[in-house]
């Protein structure tokens, strides 16, 4: 008798086990993404429950994209943001894989557009851990290195034991660029890998610094992209980023300094463009052709501006929802913002 009650209770405690391992193997499967850039941002896999709770949807959302967004797998970036979760930081990063796509003006109405969030991670001293270690990845891809830096060692600061393989590798590659051999192996050799930069690519991110150091406030995204587009005309990325930032804090008078009818004009800038000479008198054929004003997009701006302050507010979100005139008239900042 007691030897059978020993067997249930040996028996039991090795389904209990059984079913706890398989439980914690669940867990690293479907939250991979989560330990991934706990592990390459320095954290053991408690810190990162400490710091971020434990692994959960949300939470894998969000560092999936930090992971994609490292890895400049520009595809799964988009895909992690083809739901609109009316996400700050899903609009940044889904806004940043567009643009690397070459995209960004083209969908930019299509997805939430909390004005310049839409486009910056905002770094204060209120801004949580894992938003400061991830507000440099697109100053990185835009050519700033010296924002993607400054993300890069507050990163490194806040990881456990200042260890973060994935802090240290940026530095390294941001030294690399910047031609500072010296620096960029002290990083290398902790990390105990050397520059993934070969050839065309070190070159053309080398093409991507400004050619001039710019002071500026930290938010002042406007003066460092102006830099990086004095700097290389070329740089179609900041070019985009710079008229969205201006389309996005509704400052048409940026939009028109900023803008290079040499360019590619997207509906966007069309739109945009009609706002601004219904604001004025220039009605011009001249400027018609400057913003190369479609007819069908001339029609449809007419169509709202006869609903607009006429027909119910519903009736022209369903019409016009996507468009640059719709955001233009109805966008507010929250209280967060």
């Amino acid at each position: 008798m007691k030897s059978r009650a020993q067997k249930i209770l040996f028996t039991s405690i090795v389904a209990v086990i059984a079913a706890a391992l398989l439980c914690c193997a669940f867990i690293l499967l479907r939250y991979n993404d989560f330990w991934r850039y706990a592990r390459d941002t320095g954290l053991s896999p408690r810190e990162a429950v400490r710091l971020y709770g434990f692994p959960s949807e949300k939470t894998e959302w969000l560092l999936s994209l930090s992971n994609a967004a490292y890895d400049e797998d520009w595809d799964r970036l988009d895909r992690l943001t083809q739901e609109d979760r009316h996400s700050e930081t899903g609009s940044c990063f889904r806004n940043l894989a567009k643009a690397m796509k070459g995209q960004l003006s083209a969908s930019l109405m299509d997805y939430y557009a909390p004005f310049e969030r839409a486009l910056f991670i905002p770094v204060g001293e209120k801004s949580p851990r894992l938003l400061i270690a991830q507000s440099g990845e697109v100053w990185y891809q835009l050519g700033e290195m010296t924002m993607a830096e400054h993300s890069a060692i507050l990163g490194l600061i806040f990881s456990e034991k200042q260890s973060g393989r994935r802090f240290l590798r940026r530095l390294g590659e941001i030294n690399h660029i910047w031609g500072d051999e010296k620096a960029a192996r002290k990083y290398f050799s902790l990390t105990g890998k050397g520059s993934s930069l070969r050839g065309e690519q070190l070159v053309h991110k080398r093409s991507l610094l400004p050619s001039e150091d710019v002071i500026h406030h930290g938010s002042d995204y406007r003066s460092a992209l102006k830099a990086l587009v004095d700097a290389n005309p070329g740089n179609r990325a900041a070019y985009e980023y710079l008229l969205c930032l201006d389309l996005l804090c509704k400052d048409l008078d940026s939009f028109i300094e900023d803008f290079d009818p040499a360019m590619p004009v997207t509906r966007l800038y069309q739109e945009a463009g009609l706002i601004w000479m219904a604001s004025g008198e220039d009605h011009s054929e001249e400027t018609l052709a400057r913003f190369r004003i479609e007819e069908g997009v001339l029609e449809e701006f007419a169509q709202f501006s006869s609903m607009f302050g006429k027909a119910p507010f519903e009736r022209i979100r369903e019409r016009f929802g996507n468009t640059y005139w719709f955001y233009f008239k109805y966008a507010v900042r929250n209280e967060k913002n």
